[in-house]
């Protein structure tokens, strides 16, 4: 069945996926609307649209305060919190920071083909 606009513009609902740890621990990700991805995805590059490399180094870290979410669907973390996810085991921002690039779309579309 296709959608339509009224279907397509009421599709708001956050989703959220359990992400287990190597520790038996879980983490919640929330999905993210489209203007808050493209925030995220805006603040790696300058105003000219050129990446800066000091800010990607930072990219996972930036993106998982704006993910992790409590069993309520509430944020964890706000914005400016991020460095505190700079001292996590790196085993685990890797999981988290994978899982939740996967989960809100922002995946390498090639790698995928290949």
């Amino acid at each position: 069945m296709y959608l339509d606009r009224s279907a397509l513009l009421g599709r708001t609902t956050r989703r959220y996926k359990d992400v287990p740890l190597s520790d038996g621990g879980v983490v919640r990700l929330q999905s993210l609307t489209d203007l808050e991805r493209m925030e995220w995805n805006q603040e790696l590059f300058d105003g000219d649209g050129k990446p800066v490399v000091e800010r990607w180094k930072y990219q996972t870290a930036k993106l998982l305060v704006r993910v992790i979410v409590d069993g309520e669907g509430k944020r964890v973390f706000a914005d400016h919190e991020w460095e505190s996810i700079l001292d996590m085991d790196s085993l685990d921002t890797d999981v988290l920071g994978d899982e939740a690039r996967k989960h809100i779309g922002a995946v390498d579309r090639d790698a995928k083909k290949s």
